[in-house]
């Protein structure tokens, strides 16, 4: 499937390339009315942000074409009709495992017009592995260390940014300083930038040590036992099957309007004609 709609497609420049932009107009979220349009607007609001942390990172997207009340599915490959422009690499599903022998042509968003472009063909939520490609389609080593925290009723994010502390102290032990990050949903992780000649994986010894001082607040996975009582502590620092829905990437659920960009496009501009600039 295309990404580029057909219909009432237009060409538009963004970033410096000539895009085809359609169906502006089409209710992706709708109970808050948030349109195809405001979705691409907000994708462009956030690019400083966003674009960093996709750089060189082969990216999963989970895409609604019709809108977050529609099918969604699953794309790793870059599909069909891709620009000839977007970089794209053929490298193994999961490097470094025995899984070697599956390969994947995996798209890379490196810039807005590449961003823009994935978002145009409904892709909403851009997940990424902890390692990254070079140039010439080497895979690196993870770069990233996150623990993740999952809480399970009747826990609640009270509870999880409480073990959130608890990991961030024992991650400290270990040389490193972490920074937390809410998911945008239920849970919150404790992430920092990783280097090869770090510690192998704290992140076992950190979950062990957290339990130990708080065994009725956290598991190390995830359980119909502990999600009842407790929030699960997952790590994927070193996973190399491992992705995780980057910052600011979108939601596929939304409640009231904090879907929303945070400044919406003026009333009366007409998507149809304006240009997408940076």
């Amino acid at each position: 499937m295309s990404p580029t709609p057909a219909g009432d497609a237009r060409p538009m420049e963004v970033g410096g390339r000539t895009l085809r932009i359609g169906h502006l107009d089409r209710v992706v979220y709708p109970s808050t009315g948030m349109t195809k349009a405001e979705v691409l607007h907000y994708y462009m609001q956030v690019a400083p942000a966003i674009l960093p942390q996709l750089k060189d990172r082969p990216v999963t997207r989970i895409r609604y074409p019709e809108g977050v009340a529609g099918e969604k599915f699953f794309e790793k490959n870059t599909p069909r009709g891709a620009p000839e422009w977007l970089r794209r690499q053929t490298i193994p599903a999961s490097p470094g495992t025995g899984d070697s022998d599956t390969v994947l042509d995996f798209p890379f968003l490196d810039d807005l017009a590449a961003l823009v472009w994935t978002a145009n063909g409904g892709a909403l939520e851009l997940h990424t592995p902890q390692w990254t490609v070079g140039p010439r389609g080497g895979v690196r080593n993870p770069d990233r260390l996150v623990v993740d925290l999952d809480p399970g009723a009747p826990a609640g994010l009270v509870e999880c940014a409480h073990v959130a502390l608890l990991v961030a102290d024992r991650l400290r032990d270990d040389g490193l300083e972490p920074y937390p990050v809410t998911s945008g949903s239920k849970g919150c992780s404790c992430t920092r930038r990783w280097t090869a000649d770090g510690p192998r994986s704290p992140s076992g010894s950190t979950r062990g040590r957290s339990r130990t001082s708080s065994p009725r607040r956290t598991r190390s996975r995830s359980s119909p036992s502990c999600a009842r009582t407790c929030a699960a502590a997952r790590s994927c620092s070193t996973g190399r099957r491992t992705t995780r829905r980057r910052r600011r990437s979108r939601r596929t659920r939304c409640a009231g309007g904090s879907v929303r960009p945070s400044q919406p496009r003026a009333r009366g501009t007409s998507w149809t004609t304006r240009t997408c600039a940076t």
